[in-house]
């Protein structure tokens, strides 16, 4: 069996780490080769006010570009939440419950069993502040960690090289599960194409 890559997308209430988190969704497939049809998901919505008494903060200019999303993508706040550390013991065994439950059958992979793919500068830092400020732990280790954009100019370059693939977005920007399941059609792309050089 080959490697597992969870790709992680969150929604907040701010920009910096100790923001609010709203709604956490992760999507799993394994290899290199994405399927949105046979990966793995993961999806909850946080209550809002669970995360202000657990001491994450909200930040103004968030509020505000939040107040300029499509309502579609607004409407995530009209949606019960679960309490911020339920959320986070939620993730943690849907996490757990993938990596524990997959064979492999190479020594290669028994050793780096999985990467978790994000925003490394946004989405970790918010996801283990939460995770600290819940007194939890957070269900990969460090050295799992791997950038979206990082992977993205490996394979392809900057952004605006023109070298980059049209990969088609589906569904409403900024609901985390859609923008996760982008992401890792873009991820997908990446790695496909820096293992055939």
């Amino acid at each position: 069996m080959e490697t597992i890559n969870f790709v992680v997308d969150i929604e907040t209430m701010g920009h910096i780490s100790g923001s609010a988190i709203t709604e956490i969704a992760v999507v799993s497939f394994i290899g290199d080769n994405f399927d949105p049809d046979h990966c793995k998901r993961f999806r909850v919505a946080v209550d809002l006010e669970s995360c202000l008494n657990t001491g994450l903060i909200v930040t103004g200019p968030t509020i505000k570009w939040w107040l300029q999303q499509s309502k579609q993508a607004q409407a995530l706040y009209r949606e019960e939440g679960v309490h911020i550390r339920e959320a986070l013991v939620r993730l943690s065994d849907w996490c757990r419950d993938q990596i524990e439950n997959i064979p492999f059958d190479n020594e290669e992979a028994a050793e780096n069993p999985y990467r978790v793919w994000s925003h490394a500068t946004f989405d970790f830092p918010m996801i283990e502040a939460a995770y600290a400020k819940c007194g939890l732990t957070s269900p990969w280790a460090y050295w799992s960690a791997r950038d979206v954009r990082t992977v993205l100019d490996l394979a392809f370059g900057p952004p605006d090289s023109g070298r980059h693939p049209f990969i088609s977005f589906e569904g409403v920007k900024h609901k985390a599960l859609d923008d996760a399941i982008y992401e890792a059609k873009q991820v997908s792309a990446a790695l496909t194409y820096l293992a055939r050089r």
